[in-house]
């Protein structure tokens, strides 16, 4: 009997074990980028370190799902399969093999929220208490991480969002791509925004005013939108109607905060114009709105 439990207790263990793996890499994914991102500034070119970690993740995922679901392989794969079929038919048309790695990476970026959805939904079964601990300590890590390369870019190290040198615009540290580093941002100020108002309300202003901060210093459309739009929508989410009962003292600090954004916002706006890129937006606005401002890329700007 005891031989039976422990023969079935086995492969449990190393389910465990590669689950604890895949948490501690994906807490650490944003240091990783980091670390790629410093590689490519004293190497040049493309250091592929963040696509390997990626995709060491994406096979640990698919490893433990062999042992315990099926759902995750075959819609995975399924999946794979969609996104690689137009880079094969490509490469098999016009052999380039730079363009193939290049939609490659970019499947499995698209591939990895799906995968990394599932399995932790396969947790909930499997492995209970890993999905209730590690989430928030891989969003509070990505956070520290964010705030670590906004520090390094405030030294004076790293990258800008557009533009090098003394004409680039905007701080994302050793980050390689500051439009990737606005979505990052969007998510987990969503994460930090919420955190605060359920749970240390009395410090909500001075968080969403640091969030703001930060996104004006990386400087992308999305993150300085999301700021502003995540620093008033979490409260008015979690009040659902009921603004009457809010404390006048909160009332009155996110009043504040919201003069306090406006200001900075015609303050980024003095700094494109001076910088020669206000032009660029008055004109995307005038040909297609405000799809033509929110569909503006990184490229026209810099270029």
């Amino acid at each position: 009997m005891s031989r039976e439990r422990h023969q079935a207790a086995g492969p449990t263990d190393n389910s465990a074990l590669l689950d604890l793996s895949i948490w501690l890499m994906i807490s650490m994914y944003l240091y990783v980028d980091t670390i790629s991102g410093v590689l490519i500034g004293i190497m040049g070119g493309q250091a592929p370190l963040s696509q390997v970690w990626k995709g060491g993740i994406l096979f640990l995922i698919l490893l433990v799902s062999v042992k315990r679901s099926l759902t995750t392989i075959l819609l995975s794969g399924a999946s794979a399969v969609m996104l690689l079929v137009g880079p094969f038919y490509r490469l098999l048309a016009t052999p380039n093999a730079s363009g193939f790695g290049f939609e490659s990476a970019t499947a499995l970026k698209a591939l990895m929220p799906l995968v990394i959805l599932l399995w932790c939904m396969d947790q909930q079964t499997a492995r209970h208490r890993l999905i209730e601990i590690w989430p928030l300590r891989a969003l509070w890590s990505a956070v520290l991480a964010v705030i670590l390369n906004m520090m390094l870019g405030l030294a004076g190290l790293g990258n800008s969002t557009y533009g090098t040198g003394e004409h680039g615009i905007g701080i994302i540290g050793f980050f390689y791509a500051g439009n990737e580093l606005g979505a990052v941002f969007t998510a987990l100020s969503g994460f930090v925004l919420m955190w605060t108002w359920c749970r240390r309300r009395k410090i909500y202003v001075l968080v969403a005013g640091v969030v703001a901060l930060i996104g004006v210093l990386i400087a992308t459309k999305a993150a300085m939108l999301s700021a502003v739009m995540l620093a008033l929508m979490v409260p008015a989410a979690n009040q659902r109607g009921q603004w009457g009962k809010m404390p006048a003292g909160v009332a009155i600090s996110l009043f504040i905060l919201l003069v306090a954004l406006a200001i900075t916002m015609a303050r980024v706006w003095f700094i494109l114009e001076a910088a020669g890129l206000a032009d660029r937006l008055q004109y995307a606005y005038s040909r297609r709105g405000w799809t033509g401002i929110l569909f503006f890329g990184a490229g026209q700007l810099s270029g």
